[in-house]
């Protein structure tokens, strides 16, 4: 196991991997990143495989009159998390030319 400073975000921990010419057989994430982890995982050429840990953020709710308002409340949390995972995704494969110094036709 290999462990070190990859940087302070996901983006910055791959270009830390490739500047090493680290190929990491396994990639540990929490199942919130796992999706954008893995299009990272291809975007740098890597054969890693992707494991994804449940984080268990939705907590048992105490069902009464107001179940079906609590439940839906409960899952918003889980609905933010993959939303903003596939935004930070996104806005990244727009803006890489300038954040990474990755050139268009480098990413696939």
């Amino acid at each position: 196991m290999d462990c070190f400073n990859g940087g302070d975000n996901t983006y910055q921990e791959f270009n830390s991997i490739s500047a090493r010419g680290l190929k990491p057989d396994y990639i540990l994430t929490s199942d919130f990143h796992a999706w954008r982890v893995s299009q990272l995982v291809k975007q740098h050429g890597l054969s890693s495989r992707v494991i994804a840990s449940s984080s268990q953020t939705l907590r048992p709710v105490n069902c009464s009159y107001n179940c079906f308002i609590t439940v839906n409340l409960s899952n918003f949390d889980f609905y933010s998390k993959l939303v903003a995972e596939f935004s930070s995704y996104a806005v990244y494969r727009l803006t890489a030319a300038g954040l990474t110094g990755i050139r268009s036709h480098q990413i696939s």
